[in-house]
């Protein structure tokens, strides 16, 4: 089928030809790709099999290697390997994305590449042939490698921006919620009183 569609030029009625088999089967899988991306159901496995599987990495840049020693405020996130995304409870995201801006250090979020065959092979399930002749074998692989493309390529950037957001989020709430309790903390203290000599009363200041 793929190579009725090879050719340099525009085929009959000006349809666009391809320069080989592998060209059209890349089109079709990218095609297949992005409708199988779009699917609400799909996009809620892949979201929690991304939260689950993402870490964070950092990587100090030349500016940060000088600025970012122990004592600075950005000095716990200077190396981060692969901190799950589960990890992150406190103010350490927004950090990160601070000295990020300041330009001391680069990070990533991301899948680990050695996961991700894994994750493949969970979503494939669904959608692979148990079929075990040729034929059937050849399309599993056409089906395994447009799951890929689907995942790798197509949500998991878009969940990178979401976890982005979400973590940011909820490390403002954080900072929020802990200045919250130390501004109660202070209003909630008693009125200081001394006791004034030979008075026996107490006074408030």
């Amino acid at each position: 089928m793929a190579a009725a569609h090879v050719g340099r030029e525009a085929g009959p009625g000006g349809v666009v030809q391809f320069p080989s088999a592998e060209h059209v089967l890349r089109a079709a899988r990218h095609m297949a790709a992005a409708e199988i991306a779009a699917e609400p159901g799909v996009r809620a496995v892949v979201r929690d099999i991304y939260w689950r599987h993402a870490v964070v990495n950092t990587k100090p840049t030349p500016a940060g290697k000088e600025a970012l020693d122990p004592f600075h405020l950005f000095g716990g996130v200077k190396h981060l390997h692969k901190k799950p995304l589960a990890a992150f409870s406190d103010d350490c995201f927004l950090k990160v994305n601070a000295a990020a801006k300041a330009g001391f250090l680069e990070y990533e979020v991301l899948v680990p590449e050695e996961v991700v065959p894994e994750l493949v092979d969970e979503m494939n399930a669904m959608y692979a042939s148990e079929g075990v002749s040729r034929h059937a074998r050849a399309w599993n692989e056409q089906r395994y490698q447009t799951l890929r493309v689907a995942i790798t390529s197509m949500l998991f950037p878009v969940l990178r921006k979401e976890v982005e957001g979400r973590l940011l989020l909820e490390a403002r709430e954080w900072v929020g919620a802990q200045m919250a309790d130390s501004m109660w903390a202070k209003a909630s203290m008693a009125p200081w009183r001394t006791k004034v000599s030979g008075a026996g009363v107490d006074e408030e200041e």
